[in-house]
C-alpha cells in the first residue's frame, strides 16, 4: 500500500517552529500524529521561498537559516521542485 502523504504549507512550519504562534501546541500535536502514522510529508520550493521570505530579516535569518536546513535534510520531510509549467498552472489557477 502506498504511503499517505500530506503537504505542509507555510503557516503550519511556522506555527511549528513559533512557540509564540497561537497555533503552535495544535501544530506539534498534528506533527507528532503524520510522523507516528508514518505519513510522508511534502513540501515544495515555494514554500521553502517564503520561510526564507518570512525569517529574512537579520535578527531572524538565523532561525530561518535552521528551519530551511531541517526541512531539506531531515528524513521523512520529501522537498518537491517546482518547474515552469506547474508555476505557470499554479499562476493561471491564481488568476481565476
Amino acid at each position: 500500500m502506498a504511503s499517505r502523504q500530506t503537504l505542509l504549507d507555510t503557516s503550519f512550519i511556522v506555527a511549528l517552529e513559533n512557540r509564540d504562534d497561537p497555533a503552535h501546541e495544535r501544530a506539534k500535536s498534528v506533527d507528532r500524529m503524520l510522523i507516528a502514522d508514518r505519513v510522508t510529508l511534502v513540501t515544495h520550493w515555494g514554500i521553502l521561498l517564503e520561510i526564507g521570505d518570512g525569517y529574512a530579516r537579520l535578527g531572524r535569518r538565523q532561525k530561518g537559516i535552521d528551519i530551511l536546513a531541517r526541512l531539506a535534510g531531515e528524513l521523512g520531510y520529501e522537498v518537491v521542485p517546482i518547474d515552469a509549467a506547474q508555476l505557470a498552472a499554479a499562476t493561471a489557477l491564481y488568476s481565476q
